[in-house]
């Protein structure tokens, strides 16, 4: 619920409408969880980041989603 809390607050602070905005995840989420879940009610327009440019430069395990993957350099070339 923290998460929720900071992210709504920082839509409040910044104008920004939570049901048009475009939150994007990264890391170790599972778009079927709770947490996914529970946050999709309030913030409608969720997705999970691809990092597919990531499987080019590195030997990923192919058992875990590709937005496990991330760091700073990824936002260049994800795609939503």
């Amino acid at each position: 619920e923290d998460i929720l809390y900071f992210l709504m607050l920082y839509l409040r602070t910044f104008s920004l409408d939570r049901a048009t905005t475009d939150i994007v995840w990264t890391g170790e989420i599972d778009k079927g969880g709770q947490f996914y879940k529970f946050l999709s009610i309030y913030l409608p327009n969720m997705t999970l980041m691809q990092l597919d440019h990531l499987n080019k430069y590195t030997q990923l395990d192919t058992e875990r989603p590709p937005h496990y993957y991330y760091d700073i350099s990824a936002l260049e070339h994800a795609h939503y």
